[in-house]
């Protein structure tokens, strides 16, 4: 009977423990079973991976011994083809290595016969001990400084003459450790890079020497142009200053504006360093905007008098009048675009539209040319702004031109952070935009009109272009304005309505002036409308008479419109631009100018005129000197290339007189030389200060402004002087002379005085050269060919045209050697001259100028002076105006025995600037 345990069968129990026992010993079993599976996954592992590691040990092996023998391969490779010699040494000197370089310059078959030898015994035996030290020094820095060492040196390896230059380079060879065992020399052979240098060396200086030519070339070509620059700008200035009648001014202000142009070309060619460099200084100062493009518009408008072009001016009349900018350079950038726009267009219309955007205290000032001239191709756009490039060459061929306007345009624009757009149609025209940064002084408008709303305009202008552009400005300026476009409306406008303006083209104005006289019988209304102030537009040149009627120059611009408008003239944008700048007179003030050139004293001293200073003039260095010592001045101007003494020899010396009145009395540079570096220059040579020929006005008032002491200055402006007279013509009405125009003769010499004079001068030069023209041959061809052309340039130069044309034929004849048209023509032509000199004499009697009259002694020599005639030649042949005349006024004292016609001719010559004429004469003389 089976036992139970708490009801559990007691077999069952014993069953159930032992399979417990057994599941814990299966479990131990498998886990030891695991255990042991990973302890033979390890050790497979490990025998693989040392299986690994003996099998890349020896690929490594084997890849090493390869590496070795490959960098064994190359470095013998580098040692038989490197074209330097190189050599390594240990650390007791001896060679280890040489490269097959070396061996052939030394002719040494195998390394081996070299191997273990000095660095000293390695080197051709004539070399200098001097060097050997110089080498010991090398290696051993290499060797305890641990640093490379260079040196240069010629060396003549195989000892046969034939030096090599080397480049010596030794490094020290320093092993992991940090212990140097050795070093390297490498030997570059710099033979040909050192020719090369010598060569470049050479040609550098030759540049130099060519620069220093240029330089002395332009300085001396600056000096030439600018000295008769500065009589042409200074006269003219002098001219403005006085009442003269407004035709004379347009004229005047037409040779001012273009000869600022012309100079400032001038500038541009003659300044060697910026040509040179492309260096451009930007010199930022206030100015007056509506200055700026008055000066512009003059200078424009007298380029296209010839042309059927029509300019108009749009400038907004709301921007800033005073400025901060470079002023020059804005004005050379709107002529460039503008003198463009006029050499492209030969017919139709250009103007000229200026605006801006202001901000802050600064404005972008926009100038847009616009034009209806020959456009640009799409293609061409891009070369407009390259240096000597002209876009449709084939086309424009005969346009002059450098090619460098709209590059100089463009690079100025940048230089001022401005730049230069451009839109155009082939065949239709362009617009060239410049947009340049200015800085606002203040925000008074460029023009303004007082009581604007009630100065009602009347404008008649057919032409619509015209209208548009003062209907612009009018309404800039607030102005109310009527415009019509036939006499028919005109009338019934003037009749109807109220205006206190009206506006008339010059070509409207004879069809309706009937209308606008007070007293014309014509106007039917004229007590209501007689007090319209009348104001015509008239091109340069063109002004008509018009009594009391008003004139506005064309093309009008707001600023003049606002002037009339407001009752005041036109003219005082000129005022602007000089006396404005003069804030007191100094009459205690004593100021000195030198200068070997009277008109250029006569400039300086009448453009001081406002300041009614003390002026006193000398020619010479040595003059100064005396005058500075018997007067105390408070400012002196000194040429600087004079005769004898020039202006810094002249300085020298003052600053060397003891006493502080020589080390500080004021001296300026008054020179043409106007190159880069001048300023600096002349300070250095003891000057205070520096001023170019031609004189801007701006420049000699700042510097009578900064020297002239204050305790000598009295408030007061400058008054100009009262208009003289003019003189009645002293030439009566109707005269007329064959062959000769006295109304362009009066003219051209704009004094009659000074016509009469030249005209008494070539009666009493011409028969003395007509006598030899009598005797002409083959053997004197080359003399008659210089004698008619005298008598060719004095004909022309009195306008006698007919004559000079004679006298042309005749030169070219005799410098072909055509003598067969001489001798037919010869005797004719001296039968004309006659004529004419014969009715010159009759008319110049008549007017009290007989040959006789006035005429002074002189002193009778045999011949004129040889080595006066020397200085003459000379001096023609470097272009030395002055001292020409110079030379010339000294023979003139006297008459001569012989060749009694030379020095009237000479006279004739030099007047005429015929210096190859004057070399030729002369040559039998020197």
């Amino acid at each position: 009977m089976n036992r139970e345990v708490n009801g559990v069968p007691e077999a069952r129990m014993f069953i159930d423990n032992l399979k417990e026992e057994a599941k814990e010993e299966i479990r131990k079993l498998r886990a030891e079973n695991k255990k042991l599976l990973r302890e033979l996954h390890y050790e497979r592992n490990i025998n693989r991976r040392n299986k690994i590691i003996a099998e890349s040990r020896d690929n490594l092996s084997k890849i090493v011994s390869a590496e070795k023998d490959r960098l064994e391969k190359y470095m013998n490779l580098l040692l038989t083809n490197c074209p330097d010699i190189t050599m390594f040494f240990d650390r007791e000197g001896q060679i280890v290595l040489a490269s097959d370089s070396y061996l052939k310059s030394r002719k040494i078959p195998v390394f081996g016969m070299i191997r273990g030898k000095s660095y000293r015994e390695l080197f051709p035996p004539d070399m200098e001990e001097d060097f050997l030290q110089r080498v010991d020094d090398i290696f051993q820095t290499a060797l305890i400084e641990k640093r490379s060492i260079e040196a240069e040196c010629d060396i003549d390896w195989r000892h046969d003459g034939n030096s090599r230059h080397y480049y010596i380079h030794a490094i020290p060879m320093i092993e992991e450790s940090g212990a140097t065992e050795g070093a390297m020399f490498l030997f570059y052979d710099m033979t040909e890079i050192s020719k090369a240098r010598l060569e470049a060396e050479r040609a550098r200086e030759a540049a130099e020497r060519s620069n220093r030519a240029k330089s002395e070339f332009l300085s001396r070509m600056s000096h030439e142009i600018r000295t008769p620059m500065n009589a042409i700008l200074g006269m003219t200035e002098l001219l403005l200053r006085k009442e003269i009648p407004s035709a004379v001014r347009e004229d005047a202000l037409g040779i001012k504006y273009a000869g600022s142009s012309l100079l400032a070309i001038i500038n541009d060619i003659l300044d060697f360093s910026k040509i040179e460099s492309g260096k451009m200084d930007i010199l930022p100062v206030e100015y007056d905007l509506a200055s700026l493009i008055n000066d512009v518009v003059s200078v424009i408008r007298m380029k296209l008098l010839e042309k059927p072009v029509l300019f108009t001016v749009n400038v907004d009349s709301s921007l800033p009048r005073r400025l901060i900018g470079d002023e020059p350079r804005i004005r050379q950038v709107l002529l460039n675009l503008l003198g463009n726009a006029a050499k492209y267009t030969h017919s139709g219309h250009i103007a000229l539209t200026a605006d801006g955007a202001p901000d802050s205290d600064r404005i972008l000032l926009r100038f847009a040319v616009s034009d209806t001239g020959i456009g640009i191709k799409e293609e061409d756009i891009s070369k407009l702004f390259v240096d000597f490039s002209q876009v449709d060459t084939y086309k424009n061929g005969s346009l002059e031109g450098t090619g460098l306007g709209l590059s100089i345009a463009q690079s100025l624009c940048r230089l001022m952070d401005g730049k230069i757009t451009v839109t155009s149609s082939y065949g239709t025209g362009s617009v060239f935009t410049a947009a340049i940064p200015q800085k606002i002084v203040d925000r008074t408008p460029l023009a303004s009109v007082d009581d604007a709303p009630r100065k009602k305009v009347l404008l008649y202008e057919k032409c619509q272009i015209c209208a548009d552009s003062l209907m612009r400005s009018f309404d800039d300026l607030g102005v109310p304005c009527k415009a019509v476009r036939d006499a028919a409306d005109f009338r019934k406008e003037l009749e109807t309505g109220d205006y206190r303006f009206v506006f008339l083209s010059a070509q409207t104005y004879e069809e309706v002036k009937k209308y606008t006289h007070k007293n014309s019988q014509n106007s039917q209304n004229s007590q209501k409308n007689f007090g319209a102030a009348v104001i015509v537009i008239a091109d340069i040149g063109k002004l008509p008479a018009l009594g009391e009627v008003r004139i506005l120059a064309a093309p009008p611009r707001g600023t003049s419109i606002a002037n009339l408008l407001n009752d005041e003239s036109d003219a005082s944008a000129y005022h602007e631009n000089s006396d404005a700048l003069i804030g007191f007179t100094a009459p205690a003030a004593r100021v000195l100018i030198v200068d070997d050139i009277p008109t250029n004293l006569k400039v300086a001293a009448g453009l001081m005129t406002p300041y009614k200073m003390q002026i006193d003039c000398c020619e010479s260095g040595a003059e100064t000197i005396r005058l500075i010592q018997e007067n105390r001045y408070d400012l002196v101007l000194i040429d600087h290339m004079m005769p004898d003494m020039d202006g810094i020899d002249t300085a020298e010396v003052i600053r060397g007189m003891p006493g502080d009145y020589y080390q500080n009395l004021p001296l300026v540079a008054f020179t043409a030389n106007a190159m880069t570096g001048m300023r600096e220059m002349f300070l250095e040579k003891g000057f205070d200060d520096y001023l170019t020929k031609p004189i801007e006005i701006r420049k000699l008032y700042a510097i009578i402004n900064k020297w002239i002491p204050r305790e000598k200055r009295r408030q007061g402006t400058y008054k100009p002087e009262p208009r003289s007279p003019v003189p009645r013509s002293r030439l009566p009405e109707g005269r007329n002379v064959k062959g000769i125009d006295l109304s362009a003769g009066k003219d051209r010499f704009y004094d009659e005085e000074s016509y009469l004079q030249v005209l008494h001068a070539y009666c009493q030069h011409t028969p003395a050269l007509l006598e030899k023209l009598k005797d002409v041959s083959e053997e004197n061809l080359k003399d008659y060919a210089v004698t008619v052309h005298g008598i060719k340039g004095s004909s022309y130069g009195i306008c006698a045209a007919a004559v000079g044309k004679e006298a042309e034929t005749l030169e070219l004849a005799a410098k072909a050697k055509d003598l067969a048209v001489i001798r037919e023509k010869n005797d004719a032509f001296i039968e004309t001259v006659k004529e004419l000199l014969s009715d010159l004499k009759r008319l110049l009697s008549d007017l009290g100028m007989g040959a006789e009259k006035n005429k002074v002694e002189k002193a009778v020599k045999p011949s004129p002076d040889k080595a006066l005639l020397e200085t003459l030649f000379s001096a023609s042949k470097k272009f030395k105006l002055s001292e020409m005349e110079k030379a010339l006024a000294e023979l003139e004292r006297y008459e001569y025995q012989d060749d009694a016609e030379l020095i009237p001719w000479l006279r004739e010559q030099v007047n005429n600037l015929e210096y190859e004429a004057i070399q030729k004469r002369l040559e039998s003389f020197t």
